[in-house]
């Protein structure tokens, strides 16, 4: 589906067409326009319009009963969202070769397995992983554990195109 908006820029004083193909063609023109924003591409010198927003009820669930993911936002370059663990219980171990993935532990106390190194996290606490580096979480509690997640890929990052 195609979507078309017109804009004011500013540096011309006259109104500009901007189109951009949803890939999501299931998607109402409405929703697209509320996840979508007019952002400058430094690569064009022109106006683009790039999945800036992520609403909670639009996130995509991956998991199973005891840890769940919501990607917020998944593309070639970054993938953010939350990870919600059960009580009790231990996520996958994770390991990526060009990817850094950094947590931020936004509710409950958790075991973080990094590598040979094991440590205990709390609300408020951040951690990496560095690319290569299998990472396991365990949460120690008897309450569901959240953590806010984003995985850079390193090698999109650093890809000349």
């Amino acid at each position: 589906m195609i979507i078309s908006m017109i804009a004011d820029t500013e540096s011309e004083g006259e109104e500009q067409q901007i189109s951009a193909e949803d890939d999501k063609p299931s998607v109402s023109s409405e929703e697209f326009l509320k996840r979508y924003s007019i952002v400058f591409d430094p690569d064009t010198g022109s106006d683009a319009l790039v999945e800036c927003i992520a609403h909670g009820d639009r996130s995509e669930f991956v998991g199973s009963d005891y840890c769940t993911y919501w990607d917020s936002f998944n593309n070639e370059i970054f993938t953010t969202g939350k990870l919600v663990i059960a009580p009790r219980k231990k996520s996958k171990r994770h390991i990526f070769k060009s990817k850094i993935m950094v947590y931020y532990v936004e509710q409950g106390q958790v075991q973080v397995n990094l590598h040979k190194s094991e440590r205990i996290l709390k609300n408020g606490d951040f951690f990496f992983v560095p690319p290569g580096n299998s990472c396991t979480i365990t949460n120690l509690q008897e309450v569901e554990a959240v953590l806010v997640y984003n995985f850079l890929n390193m090698a999109a990052l650093f890809t000349e195109g």
